[in-house]
């Protein structure tokens, strides 16, 4: 049944398992924030030397307008099935998604009360953040300035390295942002390429061939390629050989 809110997991709506499923309401959680202080030096008050934010909790609110038990519990069994996907999308955040884990199935509670509101929460972790369903990308074979959206702390930032010249690549560096990573001890041929990419847990990955770069990066390495949202960040490529990189960036909002 069409309903004004509309949700989806991994590209599938929840409003489209079944007819009698209507969407009241979607509640999003203030997100869980760790704030640690230490005492002021001199006086009262404290200093907040980390705040930290764990995790972003969202609810949604339905109702199974059936009238038959048995019916009832079919439809509750499609909503198992659909409520494991992992990407969550809702009509008033056009353009955005949010990476969760479902944190209990919803249940019937009583076969007698059939208009009873349910509800269903996933929760947030890795990324407790929404972001850009698709990236915004940027090609360059120097340096460049590229304006990334949203309003978090930081944005993931993906990264293709391709190798030209004529001659064998052995050292890249790649900067985005404040952060540069470089690789040393390469034994890259013209046209190969080296990604930097990152999975859902957030977790950088740098390969080439398929095979794991992780261990060629240089001790004064940045940990990870973080660029800024909501302003201009520097990205740039460079290397013993020319290089061309193609920055993909997606929006990250608080």
């Amino acid at each position: 049944m069409m309903t004004r809110y509309r949700v989806w997991l991994d590209g599938l709506g929840l409003h489209d398992l079944d007819p009698c499923l209507i969407i009241t309401d979607v509640c999003e959680s203030a997100p869980r924030m760790q704030i640690k202080t230490a005492a002021r030096a001199q006086g009262d008050g404290l200093v907040c030397t980390r705040r930290t934010r764990q995790s972003l909790s969202v609810t949604v609110r339905f109702l199974i307008r059936e009238y038959d038990p048995m019916r009832r519990q079919g439809v509750m069994q499609k909503l198992h099935a659909w409520a494991q996907g992992s990407c969550l999308t809702f009509s008033h955040r056009p353009g955005q998604e949010l990476l969760v884990t479902l944190d209990a199935f919803p249940t019937v509670t009583s076969a007698l009360k059939w208009t009873e509101e349910l509800s269903i929460t996933f929760t947030a972790y890795a990324l407790p953040y929404w972001r850009s369903v698709e990236p915004a990308t940027l090609a360059t074979n120097t340096s460049a300035a590229m304006m990334v959206e949203g309003t978090a702390p930081f944005a993931p930032a993906d990264v293709t390295v391709t190798t030209g010249g004529s001659g064998t690549t052995t050292a890249i560096t790649v900067q985005a942002g404040s952060h540069a990573i470089t690789l040393q001890g390469l034994s890259l041929a013209p046209g190969a390429t080296v990604v930097f990419s990152h999975d859902d847990q957030g977790v950088l990955h740098i390969t080439s061939g398929g095979a794991s770069l992780l261990d060629r990066r240089t001790a004064d390495s940045a940990d990870d390629l973080l660029m800024i949202p909501g302003q201009s960040n520097t990205v740039s490529c460079s290397g013993d050989q020319p290089l061309t990189a193609t920055f993909a960036v997606k929006g990250v909002w608080a």
